[in-house]
């Protein structure tokens, strides 16, 4: 039992608050509820197993698939008329000939969104704008998770080093003749992963805020779901007619994303709890914050171990199919490194995304230290929500030219000499980055009065906020009166 703090006044906030303590000692004592969570959890527990089996299944036939896969993926592209045989002559008089994709700006502009450092702009102007105009703690949330997903998934591709199809086969060709591992597919596995989860993190708190109408919500959300679904589907076949993934690429990412995603779902509370302590409770902030610099720095390490562990050797038709694509783009560099041309370092580059994470964990936790008491700052009248969206966006320009000329950069002279390669180049972009979006940027808002003050106290942002993952869990009931105690001490 709970023994109320003389020593601060009542707030309204506190009635709320015991309700839904009342509400989780109703569900822990409620028999049906921890049926419904038991067979749930079976499900959970059953579907997952499934899943893992499946991956062993792949690792077994996935020779297999890949020669079935080449065949049909050349018939498609040359049913489409995407794809054209050309021949060219080499120096010694020779002939080679190889099949070339089809110049068009839809399938150029489509590989060239595909590019790590340019996707990874889109998921940064996605999170920015949900951070400071829609709902900031469950833009943290989805961006913690999202950039690490990112970091998971690049990992996967240098255990798996998988080839994309275009690699394979000279009868396979490509508008964009990507360098980085496919296997499991990373496109795939983050567009599933930011719908499914942005929309479960949705979901939780509006039905939190209405829990009479919870079937009706649900219903809706699912819907939105599966349209979502469908338009992710497009994507990737778009990609695969494209050459970049195979069909079990695909499969792959989808099976490793529902066993993250459902994983995250039975954490959430956990999740929750953690991020609040490292936001917007301003005395554990500063800990838990140097805990996610250690834990992160620490994956990095493990991902530089993985790369250091990688076979340098790759299969000549991998590098022979890579060089004639590029050659019919046009983008054959007239000097090839001698120590990569393809795979483990390229996709190694893809961890520096740890970075963005590190700068977006200082700065989240500033501007939440910075913001007082408002903790709903990211509200107010539309247009100034707009009016900061635009702005992020804006402030993007500069880190869209670097990102651009990224490639350039690196092969300076100057740069070489310093000792500076693209994967410092980009930790260094993308933590400063992160931490002038996160950190810098709300406070300038609030210096030019697109942040209102709103007179709330955390107490109803904290119960706003809290995901019920599985029912019988108190650990967010605890987190309200964390803050409380925090609050009535100072």
């Amino acid at each position: 039992m709970e023994i109320p703090d003389v020593n601060r006044p009542k707030r309204p906030s506190d009635d709320q608050s015991n309700i839904s303590m009342h509400q989780g000692s109703f569900y822990q004592s409620n028999d049906t509820q921890v049926n419904l969570y038991k067979k749930k959890l079976l499900r959970t527990v059953i579907g997952i197993s499934v899943v893992i089996l499946l991956i062993i299944i792949e690792r077994i036939f996935y020779e297999v698939f890949l020669d079935n896969e080449v065949t049909l993926l050349h018939n498609i592209q040359n049913g489409l008329g995407l794809i054209e045989e050309i021949t060219v002559k080499q120096e010694n008089e020779a002939e080679i000939t190889f099949w070339k994709f089809k110049a068009h700006w839809f399938w150029d502009m489509f590989g060239y969104l595909d590019l790590f450092k340019y996707n990874f702009l889109i998921l940064t102007a996605f999170i920015g704008t949900m951070f400071v105009s829609i709902d900031s703690l469950i833009a943290v949330k989805v961006g913690y998770m999202g950039i690490y997903s990112n970091y998971l998934i690049s990992c996967l591709e240098m255990v798996y080093g998988g080839p994309r199809p275009f690699w394979q086969s000279d009868t396979i060709g490509s508008p964009v003749c990507l360098n980085t591992y496919s296997h499991p597919s990373r496109s795939a596995f983050i567009l599933y992963f930011l719908i499914f989860y942005t929309v479960f993190c949705f979901r939780r708190r509006v039905i939190n805020r209405d829990m009479d109408d919870q079937s009706k919500i649900s219903i809706k959300f699912k819907i939105f779901e599966i349209a979502l679904s469908i338009f992710v589907l497009l994507l990737v076949f778009v990609k695969y007619i494209m050459g970049s993934d195979f069909i079990i690429n695909i499969l792959l990412a989808i099976m490793y994303f529902l066993i993250y995603y459902y994983s995250l779902k039975f954490m959430d509370s956990y999740i929750d709890s953690l991020i609040q302590k490292s936001t917007i409770q301003e005395r554990s902030a500063k800990k838990y914050v140097f805990y996610w610099f250690l834990y992160l720095v620490l994956s990095e390490t493990f991902a530089t171990i993985l790369y250091s562990s990688q076979d340098y050797y790759a299969p000549t038709d991998w590098i022979t199919n890579f060089i004639q694509c590029s050659y019919a783009n046009g983008t054959l560099n007239g000097d090839l490194p001698y120590d990569e041309i393809l795979g483990p370092w390229f996709t190694f580059v893809q961890t520096s995304c740890l970075f963005a994470l590190i700068g977006a964990v200082f700065g989240v936790a500033y501007t939440y230290r910075n913001t007082a008491k408002n903790y709903n700052w990211y509200r107010g009248a539309l247009k100034n929500r707009i009016y900061r969206s635009l702005i992020l966006i804006l402030c993007m320009g500069p880190s869209i030219v670097l990102t651009v000329f990224q490639g350039d950069i690196v092969e300076t002279n100057w740069v070489k000499q310093i000792g500076i390669n693209e994967f410092f180049l980009s930790a260094f972009h993308y933590f400063f980055l992160y931490f002038f979006l996160f950190g810098v940027l709300p406070s300038i808002f609030k210096k030019i009065g697109l942040i209102e003050d709103i007179d709330e106290d955390g107490y109803n942002i904290l119960q706003n906020h809290q995901q019920l993952s599985f029912i019988g869990n108190r650990s967010q009931f605890r987190t309200i009166n964390d803050q409380r105690q925090e609050n009535s001490q100072e």
